[in-house]
């Protein structure tokens, strides 16, 4: 049993899920019904698109992910990736949605622009998380050694929501099974973080 936030705010009670282990890296999430994108951002991890998950009223959803610990050396080649996060019906920026590549995370501005910094030139991918929208994975051309790319207008679309709610619980840990605290998790347009007050 324990406490967890439910996309931002607290749970009311106490929650008795069995699938819910009480540990640094545990998660709870209360969502629409039906087929959710889910995905998960750690700061130093690979970031993991994990599909959809069906979602049902009458029973909790179990997924728990294994994020792999980026290894950085002082003499690591790296790179910066800038660039703008839109709706993508309006158009209009996205402020503080979640950005990451290469185990870097930030945060949009106001004006929905995001700077990664001492991203690796191994990895191609950004992830993006915001309330009220569905996780998201774009490619890009790997950086060279010293490059700034910039990719604009990545486009979120807001998430597909339902009055029928369910809940999704899990555990995300890394390599070697430990805990990792304070990933971030999003489904169905909505965020919380392992461990934010289970």
């Amino acid at each position: 049993t324990g406490r967890a936030a439910l996309g931002g705010s607290k749970m009311e009670g106490v929650v008795s899920i069995p699938e819910l282990r009480e540990s640094e890296g545990s998660y709870l999430l209360k969502i629409s019904t039906g087929s959710q994108g889910i995905g998960v951002i750690a700061e130093g991890y690979e970031s993991f698109a994990g599909g959809n998950v069906e979602i049902k009223s009458d029973s909790p959803t179990s997924k728990s992910f294994t994020l792999r610990k980026i290894v950085s050396t002082a003499d690591q080649e790296t790179g910066i990736v800038k660039g703008k996060i839109i709706d993508g019906d309006t158009n209009n920026p996205i402020k503080d949605a979640i950005v990451s590549a290469g185990g870097v995370v930030t945060t949009t501005g106001d004006d929905g622009d995001y700077i990664l910094t001492g991203v690796p030139i191994s990895y191609g991918d950004i992830f993006v998380i915001a309330e009220g929208y569905n996780y998201n994975a774009f490619s890009f051309d790997k950086l060279s050694k010293g490059e700034t790319k910039t990719i604009m207008d990545l486009k979120s679309y807001k998430s597909r929501t339902t009055s029928t709610k369910g809940t999704i619980v899990g555990e995300v840990t890394d390599s070697e099974g430990t805990p990792i605290k304070d990933a971030i998790v999003s489904a169905g347009g909505v965020i919380t973080t392992t461990q934010s007050d289970i």
